[in-house]
């Protein structure tokens, strides 16, 4: 009895070494790159698609028909800033306009070509006919002031009607924030050129009317 006691006592005490050698909490094995890449893809977030760009036909038209005006003005800027006898007022201000006409038309050209849609070449001949265009080149003096004031709130006017149309109807974003943009420079420019336009000396062309020639008829007759 005593001798199974003693081995009961033997097999209990190597159980317990047994026991402390043993973690009962073993550390997690490190994962394998499989695994790591794994959970990588799973936790990295899908890319989303690009938004496709918000457009209607009538956009891609107003940007068109604002180009076209455009490419007039610049033409314009051009002519008068070439002339040596341009007032100080007109020089100052065609050099503003030409440098925001160009920044605007690069910037509606952008937007063309985004859109996958034609960036037109020519320039508008319909607010300011080729005669009148050509009209500025010989003008000198106030005449050639007046010309290029007279032309250019004529193309404000007829740009300032676009935008309008943009502001009330477009469906792209940053067209319709150029529109407002342009629209609200375009209402100070023209108010500043006919305040220069009032202060030019120039004479009215004279009537070709049969009213022309009243002293000679209030004349006396020879007897």
């Amino acid at each position: 009895m005593r001798r199974r006691l003693v081995s009961a006592a033997v097999a209990l005490v190597a159980a317990l070494a047994l026991s402390s050698c043993t973690d009962p909490s073993p550390e997690r094995p490190e994962p394998t790159e499989t695994e790591e890449t794994t959970a990588a893809e799973e936790e990295a977030p899908e890319d989303e698609p690009e938004a496709e760009p918000q457009f209607s036909d009538d956009d891609v038209t107003h940007a068109q028909d604002l180009i076209a005006l455009h490419r007039t003005s610049l033409e314009l800027h051009q002519v008068i800033r070439s002339k040596a006898d341009v007032v100080e007022e007109v020089d100052t201000l065609s050099l503003s306009l030409y440098t925001s006409h160009y920044d605007e038309v690069e910037a509606l050209e952008g937007m063309l070509t985004e859109w996958g849609a034609e960036v037109p070449e020519e320039q508008d001949t319909e607010v300011v006919t080729d005669a009148e265009f050509r009209e500025l080149g010989p003008a000198s003096g106030d005449a050639a002031n007046a010309l290029y004031l007279e032309q250019m709130i004529a193309l404000h006017q007829a740009r300032s009607s676009i935008c309008e149309d943009v502001i009330l109807d477009g469906e792209n974003p940053e067209l319709v924030d150029l529109a407002q943009s342009m629209l609200n420079s375009q209402q100070h420019e023209v108010t500043h050129m006919r305040e220069i336009l009032a202060g030019l000396d120039v004479e009215d062309e004279p009537d070709d009317g049969g009213d022309g020639d009243t002293a000679d008829d209030d004349a006396p007759e020879d007897d």
